[in-house]
């Protein structure tokens, strides 16, 4: 066993950092073991700062409860609770060991009451089998994690087969802690992890949902991407993307490459990156294996909404929220016809403008051109627009309404919500102010006698 001592000030240095310590202190006061145990051990000794603590001891999930006031079991069955504290939450865990994984995914059995050189054994990586001291900064490392952490590598603790045939969710979680830290991945770590991609199969939606979003919002979603293509777990995460290696493009058009790699420049592009814009990336041209043709050049006809087809199952197969998968798919369905906004009319340019993600649709646009190579002149009007329009006076006001309609003669249908866009559009190209002119306008352009089903 390794020990070194760091100044123990970025144990406590947050607030859930100084709710940890002093769970750790209560519970050695009551005669049990307790350290600060595995990502925030690691993050303080990289010098970043943790997000989350987790408290290792002796004392079983009973023993934990009668100690503090507040304790949720939130899985207490496998020796954790939740310890709400000072308006903190600290996971507590017990040390224990455990059998074989026949699920791949739990232990089957569990024995409470391991040493903490026995709890580190079952851990997934070297890097996050250390244990620490909040008060003196001592650190505890029976694998080699400080070792590894300085050589930036990621290296699973004892056979790496074994660890990755307990559970398959260490497969994503080593590429997300490699990107993250910037780290590679040791050799025969990564031997054992390609010849097991297939057991991504056992993982359900949710789990692999969740490590995806945090590859996506992690500080290089590109590089994380990258790394699953060349482990081979694309195909089984995302085979529509993994699907798009070696799409020729238009050399013209797309200089950067094939459609594989053009969705990991843009992926790599975008500012800021959000969940439902780095989804669009991924799945903005998926469609273009589907649609690809050659005649006078290559061409992927209306590849868009087949990316759309193409997207929405494996976004609800993977249990994304519904608003997340209308705003992803919104954002690839338009963002062919986003690149003809030079020539729109005023009107509709104006009422693209309001759409609730319009942020979003400028932020996959500038990615998605610039990988391209290509200029950037319907971003920059936009945004001009955008900022003359926030400077502007309060938004224009409704001339008419539904009832309005009735009382000039018109019967309710869904004609109504078309008649009331057009004159939307007169209003946004100013020639029409007034309710006046709005009465005027709807009856010229849409005659009560023509009006079908009008009866007259």
């Amino acid at each position: 066993m390794l020990t070194e001592l760091l100044d123990p000030t970025p144990f406590v240095a947050e607030p859930v950092g100084r709710a940890a310590a002093a769970i750790v202190r209560t519970l050695r006061q009551g005669g049990y073991e307790a350290w600060l145990a595995g990502g925030c051990v690691r993050d303080v000794v990289l010098g970043t700062p943790p997000k989350d603590f987790d408290v290792a001891t002796s004392a079983h999930p009973d023993q934990v409860s009668a100690l503090f006031e507040k304790v949720i079991p939130t899985g207490a069955r496998f020796g954790t609770v939740t310890v709400l504290l000072g308006g903190q939450s600290v996971e507590v865990t017990t040390l224990r060991e455990e059998t074989a994984y026949s699920d791949g995914r739990r232990p089957d059995h569990i024995r409470f009451g391991a040493s903490l050189e026995e709890d580190a054994r079952r851990r997934d990586f070297t890097v996050n089998a250390l244990f620490a001291d909040p008060d003196s900064g001592r650190v505890l490392d029976y694998w080699g994690g400080l070792a590894d952490l300085r050589s930036r590598r990621i290296r699973a603790v004892g056979e790496p087969g074994e660890r990755f045939d307990e559970d398959a969710l260490r497969l994503l979680r080593m590429v997300r802690f490699a990107v993250r830290l910037g780290s590679s991945i040791d050799f025969e770590t990564e031997r054992a992890a390609r010849a097991r991609c297939d057991r991504l199969r056992l993982l359900s939606a949710e789990r692999i949902r969740e490590e995806l979003t945090k590859m996506l919002l992690g500080p290089r979603p590109a590089d994380a991407v990258s790394l699953l293509e060349k482990l081979g777990f694309l195909d089984e995460v995302l085979p529509e993307v993994a699907q798009t290696r070696g799409v020729p493009q238009p050399p013209k058009y797309h200089p950067e490459g094939d459609v594989y790699f053009h969705t990991v420049d843009v992926l790599d592009r975008l500012r800021p990156v959000k969940l439902v814009t780095a989804l669009a990336a991924l799945f903005h041209d998926v469609g273009k294996t589907r649609s690809l043709t050659v005649t006078d050049r290559i061409r992927f006809h209306g590849h868009e909404y087949v990316s759309c087809e193409m997207a929405e199952p494996r976004l609800r197969g993977l249990t994304f929220s519904n608003a997340i998968i209308e705003d992803v798919l919104d954002l690839v369905r338009e963002h062919i016809r986003f690149g003809g906004y030079l020539q729109w009319r005023r009107a509709t340019q104006l009422r693209f403008l309001e759409k609730a993600n319009i942020e979003d649709h400028l932020s996959l646009h500038r990615a998605d051109r610039g990988s391209a190579g290509g200029d950037l002149a319907v971003a920059e009007l936009a945004e001009r627009m955008l900022a003359e329009r926030a400077a502007a006076p309060p938004p224009m006001r409704t001339l008419l309404s539904g009832d309005d309609l009735q009382r000039l003669g018109y019967r309710p249908g869904p004609q109504f919500r078309h008649m009331l866009e057009a004159l939307r559009d007169e209003q946004l190209e100013g020639r029409v102010a007034t309710t006046a002119d709005a009465e005027a306008f709807v009856l010229r352009e849409f005659p009560l006698e023509s009006r079908p089903g009008d009866g007259r």
